[in-house]
C-alpha cells in the first residue's frame, strides 16, 4: 500500500511539472487535441476506460498521424524521461 502511494505522489508531480510545460500546453491547445477532447463519444469511451476502443478511435489515429502533434508529443516524451 505505500509503494501505490508514493508512486500516486510521483505521478501527481510529473502531472503538476507537465501542466506548467509550455510544449504540453501548446499540445493542449492545438485545435485537433481541442476537437478530440471536446467528442462525447471520445469522453465517454475515456472514461469508461475501454483503452482497446480508444486507441482505434478516428479522431485520435487522425491526431497521433499530424506531424505537428508528432513533433510536440516527441518533445514532451523527452522530458519525461
Amino acid at each position: 500500500m505505500l509503494g501505490n502511494m508514493k508512486h500516486m505522489m510521483k505521478m501527481a508531480k510529473a502531472m503538476q511539472k507537465l501542466m506548467k510545460d509550455k510544449d504540453f500546453q501548446a499540445m493542449m491547445a492545438n485545435p485537433k487535441v481541442q476537437e478530440l477532447m471536446a467528442d462525447p463519444e471520445f469522453k465517454q469511451i475515456a472514461e469508461s476506460r475501454q483503452f482497446d476502443k480508444l486507441s482505434t478511435h478516428p479522431k485520435l489515429s487522425a491526431l497521433v498521424q499530424d506531424p505537428g502533434f508528432q513533433k510536440l508529443a516527441l518533445e514532451l516524451q523527452g522530458k519525461l524521461r
